[in-house]
Formats: structure tokens, sequence, C-alpha cells
């Protein structure tokens, strides 16, 4: 598979607009996205599980990569996205980053996003694994459901895995 599959962008500067919006506009469109990710991060990373939840569209799929703690698997619907990642890292110490979004509008309800990310987990004392940690990118696919931008697909790809 291309690296972030159906959701890799084409570089190109500026982002695809949507004809008629104002600067305005496009600019509370791209902060309310980022404060989305902001959220799903945070709320990860301080096991705020409801928060988590509330960032995805109810019919949202999330991917993961394959790597030495769990093979790769794909969860459709919010719900079932939650119990997943709480069960993975409900008991790991967490810290997510995310950086230099390159969003672009498909249509005034929809936007596809890259964010560069890096993420540090530890594991619980006793754990086969001790440590991972990764480096790559978020691909995503954000859904406007009234005014609040939502997750609908969120697949983690990462470029590189140091695990202990």
């Amino acid at each position: 598979m291309t690296y972030g599959g159906s959701l890799r962008l084409v570089a190109r500067q500026g982002g695809r607009r949507i004809e008629g919006w104002t600067d305005l506009q496009w600019l509370v469109a791209v902060e309310r996205i980022k404060q989305v990710q902001a959220l799903y991060c945070y709320c990860m990373d301080v096991k705020d599980w409801d928060g988590y939840q509330a960032v995805y569209a109810e019919d949202a799929v999330l991917e993961v990569p394959a790597h030495h703690v769990e093979s790769a698997r794909r969860i459709e619907g919010r719900r079932e996205i939650r119990k997943f990642v709480e069960g993975t890292v409900g008991a790991v110490a967490t810290v997510h980053q995310c950086h230099t979004p390159v969003i672009e509008f498909v249509s005034t309800d929809e936007a596809v996003v890259v964010w560069a990310m890096e993420d540090m987990l530890r594991f619980p004392d006793g754990s086969a694994t001790k440590t991972l940690h990764g480096m790559g990118h978020y691909f995503q696919r954000y859904r406007r459901v009234g005014e609040d931008w939502l997750i609908a697909h969120n697949v983690l790809a990462r470029l590189r895995v140091e695990v202990t």
C-alpha cells in the first residue's frame, strides 16, 4: 500500500480552497480542525475517553499499522475506536505530538489533512515491551457536522519506530 493510502495528498502550496469562502471562513475552519486534533492528542494522553470518542464522527474509521506491539487493525465506528484505543493504551503512559498540518478542503463540509506526528509510549512495569517511539504521519479525513469538524477517517502511518 502507498504510504498514507487513499488519504495521501498531492503536495501544493496554499492547499485547495473552496470557491466562495472568505479568508476568514477558511481560517476559522482550519483552526477548528487544529483544535480537534489537539483534543485528539490531549484526550488520549490524559485518558479522557469520553473526550477522545467525541472527536470522531459516528461512522469513523481508524487504521493503525502493524508494529512490534500489535498487528495492523481497521476499526469502524467511534464507540469501537474508543474501546480499541482505550484497551490498547489505557494503562500506557503516552505523549502524542502533531505538527505542521497540510489541509485541503474537498468541499465546505469535508477536508483531507496530513499531520506530522511523533508519539512516545511507556508500557507498565512487567510488559514485554518497555517503550515505543514512533515518527510519521496521520492521514485524516474530516467531516463537518453542524458547526463541528470531526475525524471521519484516521490512518496512522509511521516512518520510523523504535521499540525497547
